[in-house]
């Protein structure tokens, strides 16, 4: 832990100094800005769960529709590995 200190000391240090730090083109290479999912509210993170919008559960409607038809239209069972075991 006290390392993770000393580096961020450290960055913090040679970003005060800014083009004058030899790290300064590694520290133009750094993202400003973070998201991280530790921060995320309860409902932001519920909307990361699979199917959890109506776009999405539309979708999946869609397309379990049009594989059903598909099947049925070929005459195979979705259990069935050919037409005539069905």
């Amino acid at each position: 832990m006290f390392r993770n200190f000393q580096l961020a000391l450290l960055f913090l240090t040679e970003a005060q100094k800014g083009a004058s730090s030899s790290y300064h083109p590694y520290i133009l290479t750094l993202p400003r800005h973070f998201d991280s999912l530790v921060h995320w509210s309860d409902r932001e993170l519920e909307e990361l769960q699979y199917g959890s919008t109506e776009p999405e559960q539309q979708f999946l409607q869609e397309v379990s529709a049009l594989l059903q038809h598909t099947v049925k239209a070929s005459g195979y069972a979705l259990h069935s590995a050919h037409p005539r075991d069905a």
